[in-house]
């Protein structure tokens, strides 16, 4: 079972060297399956997980410059919000805190801020 995986949204980077893609495995306990994001390696296929411990990773972007990417990932409250990772290295940041849950987003083109849409709160309430 440990080669059963997925690989989806594979995004190039700005320089062309690398790419970021979605890897997702199955979690037999829990019947579900176990997403992250990794950065391979043109020239040497080389692979390096770039997310741990995150629950429904999706949608890798780089910035414009390439020097961070940002993805979505379920927050503590199970909603959907935008996350940015440097990478030089170290912890991604959450930026966004959408009550309703991110659907998508887009880098501005100077990488400078990222424009998103999220689910109206007005429709997902219960009359």
């Amino acid at each position: 079972m440990d080669k059963l995986y997925t690989l989806s949204d594979p995004q190039i980077a700005p320089d062309g060297k690398s790419i970021l893609v979605v890897v997702a495995k199955p979690d037999t306990l829990t019947n579900k399956f176990k997403s992250s994001i990794h950065q391979v390696d043109i020239a040497t296929q080389s692979s390096q997980q770039l997310t741990f411990d995150r629950v429904s990773v999706s949608s890798p972007k780089w910035s414009p410059s390439g020097t961070q990417m940002a993805f979505i990932a379920a927050d503590a409250e199970k909603k959907s919000q935008i996350f940015v990772l440097t990478m030089a290295g170290g912890e991604a940041k959450q930026i966004t805190n959408s009550p309703t849950g991110v659907l998508v987003f887009s880098w501005r083109p100077d990488g400078k801020m990222i424009a998103f849409s999220q689910f109206d709160e007005v429709a997902n309430k219960k009359k």
